[in-house]
């Protein structure tokens, strides 16, 4: 029961961080989907944003670093720092990370298996 419990605060942590990102750049019509099939979850979201190049550059700069197994011992802290740093422990705890802007509609899909 405790690993349901890690497991399902995990993916809350992540989508609530996400859902602040969102928020605090100005989204509007923001959407977020969760599925999850065995051990693998995908936090699929959307949102209209308008991102100067240089923002959108920095995000993805940051969302390409690589999963690194050492941060899925620090997802408590997701949410306790400035949001480039929160999504590069985001990038770092997920699996994958899928970016994209175009006309002004941001999409992030994340994926965390377990």
């Amino acid at each position: 029961m405790k690993e349901k419990i890690k497991k399902a605060r995990m993916i809350s942590k992540i989508t609530a961080q996400v859902t602040e990102y969102y928020l605090e750049n100005g989204a509007e019509n923001f959407h977020i989907k969760i599925d999850k099939e065995n051990n693998e979850y995908t936090i699929h979201t959307f949102g209209y944003m308008d991102l100067s190049p240089k923002k959108v550059m920095e995000i993805k700069k940051v969302m390409s670093i690589h999963h690194d197994l050492e941060y899925g011992e620090y997802w408590e802290l997701i949410g306790e720092g400035e949001d480039t740093d929160e999504l590069i422990l985001i990038a770092r705890v997920c699996d994958s990370v899928d970016m994209n802007y175009e006309n002004k509609i941001f999409e992030l899909t994340l994926k965390k298996k377990f």
